[in-house]
C-alpha cells in the first residue's frame, strides 16, 4: 500500500528532508504555516514553477510481516 509523506526540505540543490509528516496539515504546523501554503508549493513546482521547499513523496508501506 502506498502512503504519503510530506517533506519539508533544505534550500540547496540537496533538498534534504529536514521535517516530515503523514499530513499536509501537521506539516504547515510543524514549520508554521498553512496547509493551503504546502499544497501551493506543491502545486506550483509540479506545474514547472519555482522549486518550493514543500514536496509530496509516495512510499510503498511495509506490510509488517517478517
Amino acid at each position: 500500500m502506498k502512503k504519503k509523506l510530506y517533506l519539508y526540505v533544505t534550500k540547496d540543490e540537496y533538498e534534504l528532508p529536514l521535517v516530515v509528516e503523514e499530513t499536509a496539515t501537521a506539516l504547515a504546523g510543524k514549520v508554521g504555516t498553512t496547509p493551503d501554503a504546502v499544497y501551493s508549493g506543491i502545486s506550483h513546482e509540479m506545474r514547472g514553477g519555482p522549486r518550493s521547499r514543500f514536496k509530496k513523496v509516495e512510499v510503498e508501506e511495509e506490510d509488517g510481516s517478517g
